[in-house]
């Protein structure tokens, strides 16, 4: 079930309905077989990796508990210290073992069927990854972690750890959650009427970005980068990639949360207004902003914070303090954007993405406090000259890195690479794609006017975003408004006869 197909619509519609229906203590329970069924319907089989794994996290998680409480139970006792220390000793042995078997497990089943096994093995060649298995694998990890460090307790209803894997708004493409600000959310969910209304608003705005914008664009972005444009037309292509991308991906988005908020479940924040970053630092920072958490806390703070980081630090302290600073965070970014190229793809043009942003993001780490401290001498005026060219530039940039990961493979992706420097053949907008004519352009056009004016008029004139203050409003005014974005959606969205509905990007993840 496709988030935009009509029986997707319609399951959503009993799922809420069968959930606000059933009393509070049975709430989660509903959202479980929900979830199942709808694991199944994406997966089939392949759904059993979820269970398995959430039992496999779930009696790590009690055994690690069992160990601090131990501990907890013989404080003040002679032998203490050495009840504490093999305490430890074991919970580390249990956290590392966990944690390589999680990602060898997601590991076999997202490459294994990329790789051609036909003429070794045959059976192998139907195989697929469960449904959001790069999702809920990180999920499950930042819960194992978190209960091994003690941020967290472990839980001891296997069902509620079960429903946290597959919880089934976020498990096509998130957001990525932690245990701990979903257990309390499940357990006793409350009905507000406004939230209940935001929510709706947010799953229309949603539906608004992917049918309207996204799946029109994907008609002709899925086929612009096989070597056939160059200079500014493959620049303008790769900003209709990159704005593509942002409209799938955050409609999706908007979806998963707005159908979680409709049942009294708040998820995180996953975008900020990314296009509005001056760096590409401050970019990652505001894009898929769950994960870029998710890797800060799990792979950059433990790398950087190392012993031998540490130890690198104070070696090269003695020849230069800002080095010192600045080198160990550098490589230690190295790991997380290698684990950040293969959490996306095992394609060697992905290797080249991580490459990409590693250098964009480690030159913006050493000239960010000269720059920064640069652009505060100048005029007003100037600085805010200075800060358009920077969003700008930024844009173009994070343009750039989407064409090399929608580029073919490694080759692919070094010959547009190539173009991007070279003459183009054509006037800038004459573009050509299958069924793309000039209809779809200027509904491209108009649904671009709508979501750069509803971004913008959140970000600047609103201390909320637009959508929570529209949900505060008079309520002809609000249904009025939700209506027409029905209305505008089922008008101009790219679906009906001989529409093949457009997977989400991030649900191949």
């Amino acid at each position: 079930m496709n988030f935009t197909s009509l029986p997707f619509l319609g399951f959503v519609t009993v799922s809420i309905c069968a959930f606000w229906c059933a009393p509070n203590r049975y709430k989660w329970m509903i959202l479980l077989i929900f979830s199942m069924y709808y694991g199944w319907s994406l997966s089939g089989l392949f759904m059993l990796h979820g269970l398995i794994v959430s039992c496999f996290v779930y009696f790590v998680t009690l055994f690690v508990d069992k160990q601090k409480e131990l501990m907890r139970a013989n404080k003040g006792a002679g032998d203490y210290k050495e009840i504490k220390q093999r305490g430890k000793r074991k919970t580390s042995l249990v956290l590392a073992t966990g944690t390589i078997a999680l990602l060898l497990s997601w590991l076999f089943l997202k490459f294994l069927p990329q790789i051609d096994l036909a003429h070794r093995a045959s059976s192998f060649s139907g195989w697929i990854a469960p449904a959001g298995i790069s999702f809920y694998t990180l999920s499950l990890l930042s819960y194992l972690i978190d209960v091994c460090n003690g941020n967290c307790k472990a839980e001891k209803n296997i069902g509620k750890v079960i429903l946290f894997t597959i919880y089934y708004p976020c498990i096509v493409q998130g957001p990525i959650n932690r245990y701990g600000n979903l257990r309390d959310q499940f357990e006793k969910p409350v009905f507000h009427y406004n939230e209940f209304v935001c929510g709706f608003e947010q799953v229309v705005w949603g539906y608004f970005k992917k049918m309207v914008l996204a799946d029109r664009l994907f008609q002709f972005t899925k086929g612009a980068f096989q070597g056939q444009y160059a200079g500014s037309q493959l620049i303008l292509a790769s900003i209709m990639a990159e704005i593509q991308l942002y409209a799938d991906f955050s409609g999706g988005i908007d979806i998963a949360c707005g159908i979680s908020k409709m049942m009294g479940i708040n998820m995180p924040l996953n975008f900020d207004f990314p296009f509005l970053a001056s760096s590409i630092s401050e970019y990652w920072r505001r894009w898929h902003i769950t994960l870029g958490n998710w890797m800060r806390d799990y792979i950059f703070y433990p790398l950087s914070l190392s012993k031998p980081m540490t130890k690198l630090g104070k070696i090269i302290r003695k020849h230069n303090k800002e080095a010192a600073a600045i080198i160990p965070g550098i490589l230690s970014m190295a790991a997380l954007w290698v684990f950040c190229a293969l959490w996306h793809g095992n394609s060697l043009n992905f290797v080249l993405w991580g490459l990409y942003f590693w250098l964009l993001v480690s030159l913006d780490t050493i000239i960010e406090k000269k720059r920064d401290g640069l652009i505060q001498r100048q005029a007003k005026a100037i600085q805010v000259v200075i800060h358009i060219v920077q969003v700008a530039a930024t844009f173009v940039l994070a343009s750039i890195g989407e064409m090399i990961s929608q580029s073919n493979g490694w080759q692919g992706a070094t010959t547009n690479l190539k173009n991007l420097f070279a003459p183009s053949d054509a006037k800038v907008f004459l573009f050509t794609a299958d069924k793309f004519d000039r209809k779809d352009w200027l509904v491209v056009a108009v649904a671009l006017v709508v979501l750069v004016t509803f971004e913008l008029l959140s970000a600047f004139f609103f201390n909320k975003k637009l959508k929570e203050r529209l949900a505060e409003g008079s309520l002809p005014l609000r249904w009025m408004l939700l209506i027409v974005g029905i209305l505008v959606t089922l008008i101009f969205g790219y679906y009906g006869a001989g529409y093949d509905p457009t997977p989400f990007v991030y649900f191949q993840f």
